[in-house]
């Protein structure tokens, strides 16, 4: 289930801020690393509960897409890509933090593409079923 809000946590807040009515860069930046900080707080639970000790897949989600065609949506952590999820998070969260302070022009399409990108990111990083690696890989 955590796997999950690691990758809906940004794509639902950059829709968020693509749906956010105002045009101040300060409140629309603000939002974005708001969200950004939740999904490293996010990312430092998951870390937190993550057993090393164990070899394979952990933190997995799996629902059938298409049973003939053998596709599912199938997400999970392994241990190297829990850090490159938390790369990730850190990353856009600085990137967020450095829009924030030297303010954007058309800052709802800067922070929702970053927060976008974030999420498709941790999609492949997530990614179990080669389908949905292509998915989340087309769109970073």
């Amino acid at each position: 289930m955590t796997t999950n809000l690691l990758i809906l946590l940004p794509l639902a807040g950059a829709l968020v801020v693509w749906l956010f009515p105002s045009r101040n860069a300060r409140a629309v930046g603000s939002l974005a690393l708001l969200v950004a900080l939740a999904e490293v707080a996010l990312w430092v639970g998951v870390v937190a509960n993550f057993d090393f000790g164990v070899t394979g897949l952990q933190n997995d989600v799996e629902a059938v897409w298409f049973a003939d065609l053998d596709a599912a949506y199938k997400v999970g952590l392994y241990d190297f890509s829990l850090w490159l999820v938390g790369l990730t998070a850190v990353v856009t969260a600085a990137a967020a933090a450095y829009g924030v302070w030297v303010g954007r022009d058309r800052p709802r399409a800067y922070f929702g593409l970053i927060l976008f990108l974030a999420g498709a990111t941790v999609g492949v990083f997530t990614a179990q079923d080669l389908l949905l690696f292509y998915v989340f890989w087309e769109a970073m």
